[in-house]
């Protein structure tokens, strides 16, 4: 009777600890991303104004080991008390060669004063090393305005590196050079050079933060989306859970 009992409590103790471990595995599949930024004004990537007041921008991202991911995002417009816009994400990333990597996906905008828009899109990226973490890439998106069915096309071709500061332990900037081309709804084309930089500082393993900085020039023919050389200041506070 002894040995049984004591054989019972080795087999639970056994299956008890494998279960643990299942668990922990299963979390180690998943993470989870959250980033909240505060800017002067609210710019698209495209130059569009979205917002000309301080505006606070919560980001949540859920991705598994397999490639696939969910994000949503939004701008709140911090005078007006009011959101600006919500933009929701599902997709799957994938590599198909060393350092080439495919990003393709859904997004859906909801906006405040323009009709929703859904739109396909998909991102080629080549990694390499220059002087830290770089890569190139080329990402086309179709929005599509849910409710008219018109559609426009946006193609944005850019630069992505993140450069360790010398000297200073945990500290890096991350700049991201693109140009966007596209015609919007009204058929009209136009292209913008969009340049964003953070100056990140990681606090711990899974938290950073610093200032950062976005700046649009047109530079085709002023459209309605872009006008002129627009600038937005912030910063943020990313965590990984």
């Amino acid at each position: 009777m002894k040995k049984t009992v004591i054989f019972l409590c080795v087999v639970l103790l056994t299956v008890s600890s494998l279960v643990l471990a299942a668990e922990e595995e299963a979390k180690k599949d998943w993470e989870l991303s959250t980033k909240m930024s505060i800017w002067s004004r609210y710019l698209t990537t495209g130059g569009f104004v979205g917002s000309k007041n301080p505006s606070l921008q919560p980001e949540f991202t859920l991705s598994h080991k397999s490639g696939w991911y969910g994000c949503g995002w939004a701008s709140i417009d911090m005078k007006r008390g009011d959101w600006t816009e919500v933009d929701y994400y599902l997709g799957y990333q994938f590599e198909i060669v060393p350092t080439i990597t495919i990003d393709a996906g859904l997004a859906y905008y909801q906006l405040r004063t323009d009709p929703d828009e859904i739109a396909p899109y998909v991102m080629v990226s080549k990694g390499f090393q220059f002087q830290g973490d770089a890569s190139v890439f080329v990402k086309q998106e179709v929005p599509i305005e849910y409710e008219t069915g018109r559609d426009s096309y946006l193609t944005y071709v850019g630069l992505k590196h993140e450069w360790p500061i010398p000297k200073v332990k945990s500290l890096s900037l991350i700049q991201i050079p693109q140009v966007v081309v596209g015609n919007g709804f009204d058929g009209k084309w136009s292209s913008v050079f969009a340049y964003d930089a953070m100056l990140t500082y990681k606090i711990t393993e899974n938290l950073s933060a610093g200032p950062a900085i976005k700046v649009r020039v047109p530079m085709s023919l002023p459209s309605d989306d872009c006008r002129k050389t627009e600038v937005a200041v912030g910063g943020f506070v990313n965590y990984k859970f």
